[in-house]
């Protein structure tokens, strides 16, 4: 057993290696045993600084180094370099250095075939060396020694804000707020993050106290960012050095009216390398949502790769979202006064989906199903909700729902833009069955729940089911009814013309008020005022 057990090699490859040099030296005389000697001693000496050259008798053995194929220099001349280099700034000497860079064709693999950062690897090597404390700059400069840098590529940077924008408009939509806020909560209880967690994205988009801190928000979208280029500990905040062109695109994201000028990675974290509760406990102003920052930050380092790049993949569309709500639009819609422009706009509405992902079709829903379910025999639930609200907290069995309790009964609605296939039909029924039991329970409060009727009615624009609808429950009446926009307005151009003034506020009041709120996307207000013009 001697020190040549560092050399960045395999067990097999240095056995080999061994047994070459030393039928080398048996053949110019030497014995074997002297021979085996040398090799060590040539090792010990160079590792213990005498000389720069690299041992000539060692040569050979890095050729067999399985990385020896990936670099351009020759393999003696960069592991050597590598240790020097290593041991003039982050070890003590060339010894402690030889026994991180032992561990060499792990820190290869992990980078190259499983985008391990160099924070990541240093977490993994720091497991089972206990010799040498290794950081995450010692592995920087031994991958950058080999080839590999951690750096983001500025048009990959772009090419993912891009498809952000237009995954925000279909999962988030007109979601406001309170909707960002509430919708990660499925997702983190089911790959199990705590309640720390989820309290910190309240505090940090929605905080107890004063206004969010927006440069707070910035890091979060420049921690998710990264964390969609390889697998990296998100509290470990330079690696990827957050200055220059691609830090710039991530936190100009944000518009002046809502974000100082600055770097806010660089002005909040001056000699702060890791993001900690120390660190936040330090910041006198903004401490509860520092300590919401540092918790969801945590809570992403916890988790393993995939279920990391997704959710750091939503918090980017929750920022992206949370901007647009609080970015002022131009775009006003105004009250309508007349039966005419309302029936132009649903007529519109019916003939073809509008390309709001739902969010117009929705509100025009509200309305139709308001119309046949008035107060104050009805009592509605979700009504005006966004698009991708959750129905946890209202415990909405559609997108809107109406329960008479007098005659126990019940009328959901959802609404769905394009065609209804047996797939949505399906998934909309599974969540329903999530918020069942809730009803179920008031219900049998009420009256018998063998009384209670439940009626769920699709609005849509195509019908492609085929198969039978399920029932949603065997313990008391229900039914599903698929409709399309324009029969359901057939259904209720009789009250709206009986009732106009009636009509027209109630339209005011589920659709223009609801689309003109800064909720609502800029695209799809410019879209509704396109459906409400007088324009052909």
């Amino acid at each position: 057993m001697n020190s040549l057990s560092l050399l960045p090699l395999k067990p097999t490859s240095l056995k080999s290696a061994i047994a070459a040099a030393v039928a080398a030296f048996v053949a110019e005389g030497m014995e074997a045993e002297e021979a085996l000697l040398k090799l060590g001693a040539d090792f010990d000496a160079w590792l213990a600084g005498e000389g720069r050259q690299f041992p000539a008798s060692l040569v050979s053995f890095l050729e067999r180094a399985e990385w020896a194929t990936q670099v351009r220099d020759k393999p003696h001349r960069l592991y050597s370099s590598t240790i020097i280099k290593l041991a003039g700034t982050y070890t003590q000497d060339r010894r402690e250095a030889a026994l991180v860079l032992s561990q060499l064709q792990l820190i290869l693999t992990l980078a190259d075939e499983f985008q391990y950062s160099s924070a990541g690897i240093a977490r993994i090597i720091s497991q089972s060396e206990r010799r040498v404390s290794v950081s995450w700059k010692m592995i920087e400069q031994i991958l950058n020694c080999f080839g590999r840098k951690s750096q983001l590529d500025e048009s990959s940077v772009k090419e993912m804000q891009a498809q952000d924008e237009e995954a925000t408009k279909a999962d988030l939509g007109d979601a406001t707020v309170d909707t960002i806020v509430e919708k990660p909560e499925f997702h983190a209880e089911a790959v199990g993050l705590n309640k720390e967690f989820l309290e910190g994205i309240r505090n940090l988009f929605k905080p107890t106290t004063g206004t969010p801190f927006i440069p707070y928000l910035q890091i979060l979208g420049y921690v998710c960012t990264i964390a969609d280029f390889g697998d990296h500990p998100t509290e470990y905040l330079y690696t990827f050095k957050p200055r220059g062109n691609v830090a710039n695109a991530i936190f100009g994201k944000f518009p002046s009216n809502l974000a100082s000028g600055g770097n806010p990675m660089l002005n909040n974290f001056k000699a702060v390398d890791r993001l900690t509760l120390d660190w936040s406990q330090s910041r006198e102003d903004n401490r509860e949502q520092a300590f919401a920052l540092v918790r969801i930050v945590e809570g992403l380092s916890s988790l393993s790769f995939t279920p990391r790049v997704q959710f750091a993949s939503a918090f980017r569309r929750s920022i992206i979202r949370y901007i647009e709500i609080k970015s002022p639009c131009d775009i006003r819609i105004p009250e309508q006064r007349d039966l005419e422009t309302i029936e132009r706009f649903i007529h519109r509405v019916a003939e073809k989906q509008t390309g709001t992902r739902g969010i117009i079709e929705q509100r025009l829903s509200d309305f139709m199903s308001a119309m046949l379910h008035p107060l104050p025999d009805w009592r509605p639930r979700g009504l005006g909700d966004p698009v991708n609200a959750t129905n946890r907290s209202s415990r909405k069995l559609g997108d809107s729902d109406f329960q008479r309790a007098l005659e126990q009964e019940c009328f959901a609605y959802e609404a769905h833009a394009g065609r209804l296939t047996d797939i949505y039909v399906e998934e909309h029924l599974r969540t329903l069955r999530l918020n069942l039991g809730f009803r179920i329970e008031e219900w049998s409060h009420i009256a018998e729940l063998k009384q209670w009727t439940l009626k769920i009615c699709f609005v849509v624009h195509q019908d492609a089911t085929s198969i039978p609808k399920p029932k949603v429950s065997s313990a008391f009446e229900n039914s599903i009814k698929v409709t399309t926009f324009g029969k359901l307005f057939q259904e209720i151009k009789p009250l709206m013309e009986a009732f106009p003034a009636g009509a027209v506020e109630l339209f005011n009041r589920l659709v223009i008020a609801p689309l003109d709120a800064n909720n609502t996307p800029h695209f799809a207000k410019a879209i509704a005022m396109d459906l409400i013009s007088d324009k052909t």
